[in-house]
């Protein structure tokens, strides 16, 4: 009896990745109007840590496999993980408008939830 593992490349999760940094851009221009350029390349970098340490470190079966139908539990956590690796940048770094990153830390989880749930 063979067991079938659920796991991914790390090309894959770094393309997962890179896409949740990417699309984070936007976002950033949107709601981050205010920051200086670089700590909007910084959070969209974080994003895409976040995702990426996330995916690369839980790539297991039982965490891959979909609980519900199309959703595992990693594409729970990654989203998860984003909230809260952009929380800490706030805390630590500070941000002009803490509303506005609100907004755009909760648009850049949505994003990180899609675009998992979708590419992986």
């Amino acid at each position: 009896m063979s067991i079938a593992t659920t796991q991914f490349s790390t090309a894959h999760i770094a393309g997962t990745a890179a896409v949740v940094g990417v699309l984070a851009v936007p976002a950033a221009f949107c709601w981050l109007r205010s920051e200086r350029p670089v700590s909007v390349a910084l959070v969209c970098l974080a994003a895409a840590l976040a995702t990426f340490g996330e995916r690369l470190c839980a790539n297991m079966t039982q965490l891959n496999d979909d609980g519900v139908p199309g959703i595992s539990a990693n594409d729970l956590l990654a989203p998860a993980l984003t909230y809260v690796v952009l929380s800490i940048y706030a805390d630590i770094f500070g941000v002009s408008d803490p509303v506005r990153f609100g907004r755009f830390r909760a648009a850049v989880t949505g994003i990180a939830f899609v675009v998992n749930v979708v590419t992986i």
